[in-house]
Parts: structure tokens; C-alpha cells; sequence
């Protein structure tokens, strides 16, 4: 008996809704709407230059001011290794790891950690802040010693 209460209300209060609503009439198809803006996908970028920053397009990045003078930082790489021991509360045993590649236990970093791969790792910084910096930046460097498998031993361990 409530359910069919309920439902009579909800019947009279649609009925009465739908009668005291406008009409809603359908013409026919539509007709596309024209634009307002007269170039409708020009971004809407402001065109003042507020910060006077120089692009090479309106919507690029604007380069930083080069300066005449290029600044240089010179970094000495120097190979210092500790006396061979094999204690287990340091990783390796001190020396540098002149294994082949082949042998390598790992993908990443793997072996011969010599001269070459000092210089190599040199070079790549050099690259790296020649491109960050928009050649603002230079790394002069030098790996000492000059041999390939030369370094400078400590006289204590690397647990000292």
C-alpha cells in the first residue's frame, strides 16, 4: 500500500512538472556556429616582452645572454688506492679493479677501472656541462698518474 502511495505521488508530481514546463521544439537540423575570434587557434600568448628576454620564435624558450668570457673549471682526477686487505666491513678489497670486461660481475661501471676510464668519465662531464651551460661552461681536466694502470698507494687499508 506505501509503494503504491509512493508511486501515485511521484506519477502527479512528474505530470504536474511536464505540464507547467515550456515546450521544447526541434527544428530541424543545426547549422554550424561561426567563430567570434577572427583566427580562432592563434595561441593567446601575450606579445609584450616584459622581461626583455630574447626568442628565436614567440612561443620558444628564451636562450640566456652569452657572455663573452667562457668560464673554466679545471678538475685534477688524481687515482689513489689503499693497501690490499680483505676485511668484510668494507666493500672490495682497496685496489682498483683491472679485470677485463668479460669478467666483469656486474653490467653497470663494469671493469678495467684504468687511466682510460677516468678519462673517459672526465670527458663525459666536460660534454655534460659544455651542453647545460650553452658552451658557457668548460672542464679542463687531467688524470694523474700517467700510467694506464698506475695509482698512488696509501700506506694504510680503506677500513683505517
Amino acid at each position: 500500500m506505501k509503494r503504491l502511495l509512493g508511486n501515485i505521488v511521484l506519477a502527479i508530481i512528474v505530470f504536474a512538472g511536464l505540464a507547467t514546463s515550456n515546450q521544447l521544439i526541434i527544428k530541424g537540423p543545426a547549422e554550424p556556429c561561426e567563430f567570434k575570434r577572427v583566427q580562432p587557434w592563434t595561441p593567446m600568448v601575450s606579445d609584450r616582452n616584459l622581461l626583455n628576454l630574447e626568442r628565436e620564435s614567440m612561443l620558444a624558450f628564451p636562450r640566456p645572454k652569452r657572455s663573452v668570457a667562457v668560464d673554466t673549471i679545471r678538475v685534477c682526477a688524481i687515482r689513489i688506492e689503499f693497501q690490499p686487505d680483505s676485511t668484510p666491513r668494507t666493500t672490495g678489497d682497496g685496489t682498483f679493479d683491472y679485470r677485463p670486461r668479460e669478467e666483469a660481475p656486474h653490467p653497470f661501471d663494469p671493469p678495467p677501472h684504468n687511466r682510460s676510464y677516468f678519462q673517459s668519465h672526465m670527458e663525459a662531464l666536460q660534454r655534460y656541462y659544455l651542453a647545460v651551460s650553452d658552451s658557457q661552461v668548460y672542464i679542463e681536466y687531467s688524470v694523474y698518474p700517467d700510467g694506464e694502470e698506475l695509482a698512488y698507494r696509501l700506506p694504510d687499508s680503506m677500513g683505517y
